[in-house]
């Protein structure tokens, strides 16, 4: 990521309110307030989370790639992510999804 670029997530909902466009909506309001046109945005999920890749890519974000996260000092929180192979080099304001 470059140093203007916004890394949005976790998204989560609680049960009782998901399949209600909660998440969806939270993220178009991100997108909407933002004044920065340059910004690229990066929204970094598990592979195997089906639900929330749905709800990013109807936002407009496309896969970019696949990656890991790494631990620094035995610690996640520590760590960062990397990407590990490309699947596309298309980058635009709302482009990133990563796995």
């Amino acid at each position: 990521m470059e140093k203007a670029d916004l890394q949005i997530g976790d998204t989560w909902t609680a049960e009782p309110f998901r399949g209600r466009g909660l998440a969806g909506a939270a993220i178009r309001e991100i997108l909407r307030q933002d004044t920065d046109q340059a910004r690229v945005y990066w929204y970094v999920v598990d592979a195997g989370n089906a639900a929330s890749i749905r709800v990013i890519e109807k936002a407009g974000f496309h896969r970019v790639g696949e990656g890991l996260r790494t631990r620094r000092f035995r610690l996640r929180i520590l760590g960062e992510f990397r990407i590990l192979r490309f699947v596309s080099d298309h980058v635009l304001k709302q482009t990133s999804l990563a796995e």
